[in-house]
C-alpha cells in the first residue's frame, strides 16, 4: 500500500454550549492532514497529484479559516470536535 498527503495549517473558532470562557467564540490552531492511500502508482511512478490534492484541500481550507466553525450549515450548528471526527470535510 502506498500512502502520501499534505499538512496545512489552519486557523479557526468555535465555542460549546456552557458557562464560562468555552461558550465564547475562541480561536484554536490546528494541523489538518489529508492522507491517501492507494495499492497501485501511475504511469508515471505517483498515487495522486499532490498539486490536485493540494488545490483540493485549499479550497476546503480557505471556507474555514478564521471562520466561527459552529456557524457552518455543514456542521449543522453543533460544535466541532476535530480531534475525535473530522465531520463532513473527512469523507
Amino acid at each position: 500500500m502506498y500512502r502520501t498527503g499534505l499538512r496545512r495549517p489552519l486557523s479557526a473558532m468555535h465555542f460549546f454550549d456552557v458557562p464560562g470562557p468555552e461558550g465564547k467564540a475562541h480561536s484554536h490552531p490546528f494541523a489538518v492532514e489529508l492522507v491517501v492511500a492507494g495499492d497501485e502508482l501511475d504511469a508515471s511512478g505517483y498515487l495522486v497529484d499532490l498539486d490536485v490534492l493540494a488545490e483540493a484541500l485549499g479550497s476546503v481550507l480557505s471556507r474555514l479559516e478564521g471562520r466561527v466553525l459552529n456557524e457552518l450549515p455543514e456542521l449543522g450548528g453543533r460544535p466541532p470536535r476535530w480531534r475525535t471526527s473530522p465531520g463532513p470535510y473527512g469523507r
